[in-house]
């Protein structure tokens, strides 16, 4: 199979998100040969540090002559850098090759049982095993990917295991307190097998003692074994030399890999570990410091190599404003200009709500831009000031240092995604799917998909989505999605059954040789038929990320919809909408600009809190209280496709929603309707 056709597997699976648990792992390493026992392991955990401290093992154990395995998450520009030999990253075409000696295992487990088919990152955790395996290294060093008791990586039985730090990070899936964090980090510790202890509150540490003791597992401290003095390593910064206590202590306890001192200190003074306060120097001389310091615990360890520089420019990008709060407060304490930027992920905070977070203390400037803009080209940074300094998430972190070496971006969907609770979100049931087919051949379904359905794969499973629903019904692990709509938006999807037939209709949609026809419902009365060309781009006056806005400058697309109305009635207007371009949510951002949002949209609607409350809470008595509709009333009425390899017209009628609207809140027959509808 083509790399692309594998990676596009995996990218599809990590859309299914990642559920904590061993046990589908477990069947899937049985099944392999169990390659986690092929070497020696090194299990690491923690909230911050567990990255650094895996570097540092890997490099005392290679300084002693070893093959060493490094497995670590999540990547920063490629998703080889998880799996490493002698710290050389796999290619994406070993990943590829891998990948496919996985995929019989999968397809067999899922046909057995959907719910143990493994996750993405159990398929990258066994991609590192087998690798390491294959390759005969002689060490394994493992980092956790979340909390420890319930990771993928949990099946091994290693050497030594270590706990770096516990920190107050990820609590919706490990709990609020840093006692439950504890707790689930704890859950790597294993019968008579040493671990190792950096440092940790003593709430923290009460609970890993209580772990230790229930299991029988002797504990090392870190503050113990080096009372005269914490280790050097090349790494700046306090928490380094904890770290690297931790490493080293850990190679003396792995009695099965004996290590000479000399060299293993030494190794601690050449480790590399990008993105952790990592000083580059700019090809115009100035010095820029890049750290992915993305919680509060992170900052706090972080912020006395703030203090030493010298009216800093920082730049500050967060996933999340529990995260980026303290991020801000921090830099604010010490930036002469502050920069914020949005990183290129779907629950990265917008500038607008992280100018909320700046305190109110801060008398420097504070600039908002584009991380493109920031750095546009090798070497390169349009920020002034010297030096600077790149602040928070791991996701800005691999952006700019791609950008920076003028390497390809990372791409979003090779990451890992956890599942989260969906509100409102109705599972799919196969059967119903014949209701919604309006036509079927060799190459085609086409579907009138209800305003409340998610087309693409899902992470909340098969029966969550359009696709995945297909895919169950037909039994296929082929199905080519062309197009999407919104989850709100109801209409015409076209799945494709094979290549040829997606790569007709998707070359077509690219070379802009299909026309597309929607119904919208507007609140207000649009009078004449007008045509909006106005650019949008990203809302930095919004607190949603994903909002778009008509606004100049930077980061704009030339964006044009025709808008034509074909009854108005009851304050409403019917429209007919044709997007000439395909920007992102063109229809509703255009109609909100000519004040006449689309009835029920919560995001666009003039009260954006609306859709914050939905996306937390689902739908509310207040949403019924200031909504005409219970969702955004947009209809994909028609796609006409006029290209050489494909000559189609596909069609689905009004959504019988927004028909019983018109009828009764517009106040028109359904004679009246249907005329119009075929005029």
């Amino acid at each position: 199979m083509e790399l692309a056709d594998t990676l596009h597997w995996l990218t599809s699976l990590r859309n299914l998100g990642s559920r904590l648990g061993v046990d589908r792992m477990r069947m899937l390493a049985a099944r392999l040969a169990q390659p986690e026992s092929c070497a020696p392991v090194f299990h690491v955990a923690g909230t911050n540090g567990k990255g650094s401290t895996c570097a540092m093992i890997e490099a005392i154990q290679r300084a002693q002559g070893r093959r060493t395995g490094l497995y670590t998450s999540p990547h920063l520009m490629e998703i080889g850098e998880r799996v490493q030999i002698d710290r050389r990253p796999a290619t994406n075409e070993r990943i590829g090759e891998l990948a496919e000696q996985l995929r019989p295992h999968y397809d067999a487990i899922a046909q057995e049982d959907k719910a143990m088919a493994p996750t993405f990152f159990e398929l990258i955790t066994a991609i590192a095993l087998l690798e390491f395996k294959e390759q005969h290294v002689d060490v394994i060093i493992l980092e956790t990917g979340l909390g420890g008791r319930l990771d993928a990586t949990n099946i091994c039985q290693p050497e030594v295991c270590v706990i770096t730090s516990i920190g107050l990070d990820h609590q919706e899936y490990l709990g609020a307190s840093l006692a439950a964090i504890a707790g689930e980090k704890a859950g790597i510790i294993k019968a008579g097998i040493p671990c190792v202890v950096g440092k940790v509150p003593p709430e923290a540490e009460a609970v890993i003692i209580a772990r230790a003791q229930e299991v029988g597992a002797p504990l090392y401290f870190v503050r113990d074994r080096f009372k005269a003095g914490l280790p050097l390593t090349n790494l700046e910064g306090a928490h380094q030399r904890w770290n690297a206590g931790a490493a080293l202590l850990a190679s003396e306890l792995a009695t099965r890999l004996p290590i000479n001192q000399a060299l293993a200190q030494a190794a601690l003074l050449n480790v590399t570990w990008a993105g952790r306060w990592e000083d580059l120097t700019l090809s115009d001389g100035r010095k820029l410091i890049i750290d992915g310091s993305h919680n509060e615990e992170g900052v706090r360890i972080v912020e006395p190599l703030l203090a030493q520089l010298r009216e800093p420019t920082i730049i500050v990008g967060a996933l999340g404003a529990h995260r980026a709060r303290p991020l801000i407060e921090a830099a604010a304490r010490y930036a002469a200009l502050l920069i914020l930027v949005r990183p290129d992920n779907e629950r990265a905070c917008s500038v607008a709500e992280l100018k909320t977070l700046v305190p109110p203390s801060y008398k420097g400037e504070v600039r908002t831009a584009l991380v493109a803009d920031l750095f546009p080209a090798a070497g390169q940074c349009a920020a002034p000031g010297d030096p600077l300094v790149v602040l928070g998430s791991l996701y800005l972190v691999g952006e700019v240092l791609a950008r920076l070496h003028g390497r390809a971006l990372p791409e979003a969907g090779m990451q890992d995604r956890l599942l989260t609770a969906k509100k409102n979100v109705p599972k799919v049931d196969p059967a119903e799917l014949p209701q919604w087919l309006i036509a079927e051949d060799d190459d085609y379904m086409v579907f009138d998909k209800p305003g409340w359905l998610v087309c693409h794969p899902s992470k909340d499973g098969p029966w969550s989505s359009l696709v995945g629903a297909v895919k169950e019904w037909k039994q296929s692990e082929v199905s080519y999605l062309i197009g999407r709509l919104d989850r709100e938006t109801s209409g015409i999807i076209l799945i494709a059954k094979h290549r040829e037939a997606a790569s007709a209709a998707q070359t077509a949609m690219e070379q802009r040789l299909v026309s597309k026809t929607y119904y919208a419902l507007l609140k207000g009365i649009l009078p004449a038929p007008i045509l909006v060309d106005q650019p949008l781009g990203p809302d930095e006056t919004s607190a949603v990320a994903v909002r778009t806005a008509v606004r100049e400058g930077p980061g704009t697309s030339p964006s044009a919809t025709f808008f034509e109305p074909i009854l108005t009635g009851g304050g409403f207007t019917l429209a007919r909408v044709q997007p000439h371009t395909g920007r992102k949510h063109q229809i509703r951002a255009h109609a909100q600009w000519l004040g006449v949002p689309v009835v029920g949209d919560k995001l666009y609607g003039g009260d954006e809190s609306l859709y914050l409350e939905f996306a937390e809470f689902g739908w509310t008595e207040r949403h019924a209280a200031k909504l005409e509709m219970g969702r955004q009333a947009l209809h994909a009425a028609q796609l006409d496709f006029r290209s050489p390899k494909l000559t189609r017209i596909f069609k689905a009628p009004l959504a019988p929603d927004m028909r019983a609207f018109v009828l009764q809140k517009m106040g028109f027959s359904a004679e009246q309707l249907d005329e119009v509808l075929g005029s």
